[in-house]
């Protein structure tokens, strides 16, 4: 095995758990677009939607900001 491989494969693995997370926030902003009529959802159900927006973009900056730290210490 070479010295690239183990970073490569973290790379690898951290990039599709970003591309998860911005997937998830893609399909969320989806089912709000798709909405029949944003006039009738209730404030809970707009509480809910908004706490999983922010729940996963939380999670989407944490991944990056592993992401950054990671590549800081690549040669």
């Amino acid at each position: 095995m070479t010295s690239l491989e183990e970073p490569l494969d973290t790379a690898r693995a951290i990039g599709r758990v970003i591309r998860t997370r911005a997937n998830a926030i893609s399909d969320l902003g989806n089912q709000i677009v798709e909405l029949p009529d944003p006039n009738k959802v209730t404030p809970e159900e707009w509480i809910v939607l908004s706490d999983a927006l922010i729940k996963l973009l939380k999670e989407l900056h944490e991944e990056i900001e592993i992401f950054a730290q990671k590549a800081s210490y690549a040669t």
